[in-house]
């Protein structure tokens, strides 16, 4: 049953994680700060959807340029017009028993943690290559492992992307990406250990592997010198151990999420 509830509890972002990184890669040339409301799944693997507020920021400082990454923030410290590079801090929110599936919500919780990596960006002009068009290349790629209480496992995204002008204030940016986890953090979030296993969910281990696969399009428009607006869809489809596990079989191995915000420009 699909069901959808304000945001309480155990929340996952990574529906649209991958998303995130190239919207925080292809800005306009302002700073910018911008808030607004998605809608995505619980978990990665649920069927209940929840509405979250979401935010996204760039901030040109003289120690580097500070952009958000999922519940968190990467730092470029290359000071390059060709590549971005910087270590990367972020928030996983876990998985508690507070969430809408009873069965799930009764393993054990996994804590809340940080994880800690490193990131690298860069594009080109198709141009530059002999392709008659205005649009860009884009890609990104980020390692972070899990760093004191949490899933305890590590993690490898990467997204590659097309930014294309529409018109002199509006481009759309169609996106395809992918996540690698390994054996830690696929045993957390979608293992079933035999002591934790019951007659609703059997037991199973989940193994390292390719996690996720993302196609996405985000489009931004620019309202004036002063604000823009990004709206993003972003389809993710669970992949490998993970969308074998018991605890998907519960939910769905495809998710979306959908979310729009208002950025003030400066």
């Amino acid at each position: 049953m699909f069901e959808t509830r304000t945001l309480g509890g155990s929340l996952s972002l990574q529906p649209f994680a991958l998303t995130i990184l190239l919207v925080t890669s292809t800005s306009a040339t302002a700073d910018f700060i911008g808030g607004g409301l998605g809608q995505t799944s619980e978990y990665l693997g649920s069927e209940t959807s929840v509405i979250i507020p979401v935010a996204n920021f760039e901030i040109t400082t003289p120690v580097g340029i500070f952009k958000n990454n999922e519940l968190g923030v990467q730092w470029d410290i290359s000071n390059s017009a060709v590549w971005d590079t910087g270590p990367v801090v972020r928030l996983n929110t876990g998985r508690d028993n507070s969430i809408d599936d009873e069965v799930v919500g009764a393993l054990p919780e996994i804590e809340a943690g940080l994880e800690a990596g490193w990131f690298i960006g860069s594009g080109f002009q198709l141009a530059s290559v002999g392709v008659n068009s205005d649009a860009i290349v884009i890609g990104n790629l980020n390692v972070t492992t899990n760093v004191g209480s949490g899933h305890g496992g590590t993690l490898l995204k990467g997204a590659l992307g097309l930014v294309m002008p529409l018109t002199a204030d509006s481009r759309i940016i169609p996106s395809v990406s992918f996540s690698v986890a390994d054996d830690d953090y696929n045993t957390a979030f979608y293992g079933v250990s035999s002591e934790d296993s019951s007659d609703a969910l059997s037991a199973y281990r989940a193994g390292a592997g390719l996690l996720s696969t993302q196609a996405a399009l985000v489009a931004i428009h620019k309202l004036n010198s002063d604000w823009s607006l990004t709206g993003t869809a972003a389809y993710t489809q669970l992949q490998g151990d993970a969308a074998n596990s018991p605890i998907v079989a519960r939910g769905s191995d495809s998710q979306l999420f959908t979310g729009v915000t208002l950025n003030y420009l400066f």
